[in-house]
């Protein structure tokens, strides 16, 4: 097998947050504005700060390298806006978004609490502009990395074995199966003399 530096591993990693924040920089405004699309909406938000604190990880471990540095510092106007809000970025990923609240004293801190005490942008709009910043350093780092960034890619992809596709469920099928599912537990739940709605 192939093996890869830590460099490569890392623009690697680069590489699976930029595919993700792309999708949502490019997708998210064609979410159709109804009283529906909000809740959605904050989900797509939570996945963004998820990818957030990747980055800021990832990038972390990139500036160690010294080819990357002087290009890093030329990207300040990108990373900058994510990096001032890294403490509320993890502390909101950490305590409501990737754990919910599995600490001593849940719900102690609120997410109102954080945002309040960063001030942290609560508008759609601030946070696609920090995705859009993500991809676009994404974009200039590969930009001068190439030969580095084919060469990580052609590694990673000797050791992606061959899809196989698991499941039976079918995106127009989901439904029937949910519904079996669920007149399954609310036969069992009223056999026991529990309610099964709200």
């Amino acid at each position: 097998m192939i093996k890869s530096s830590k460099f490569e591993n890392d623009l690697m990693r680069l590489l699976w947050v930029e595919k993700r924040l792309d999708s949502i920089y490019f997708g998210f405004p064609k979410i159709p504005k109804d009283k529906d699309s909000d809740l959605f909406k904050r989900v797509i938000r939570e996945t963004i700060i998820v990818q957030l604190a990747n980055f800021i990880k990832i990038r972390k471990h990139l500036i160690k390298e010294s080819k990357i540095k002087p290009v890093d510092e030329c990207l300040k106007s990108l990373w900058k806006p994510i990096m001032d809000l890294e403490k509320p970025i993890f502390e909101l990923r950490n305590n409501y978004i990737a754990h919910v609240q599995d600490v001593n004293k849940p719900f102690d801190k609120m997410p109102q609490d954080i945002i309040n005490k960063y001030k942290v942008p609560t508008s759609y709009g601030d946070w696609l502009f920090l995705t859009g910043c993500v991809c676009s350093y994404c974009d200039m780092i590969y930009a001068n990395f190439k030969e580095d960034w084919k060469k990580a890619k052609m590694k990673y992809e000797s050791k992606t074995p061959f899809p196989e596709k698991y499941g039976l469920i079918s995106e127009n099928k989901y439904h029937h199966f949910l519904k079996m599912a669920f007149y399954q537990a609310q036969k069992e739940l009223g056999q026991k003399g529990f309610r099964s709605s709200r």
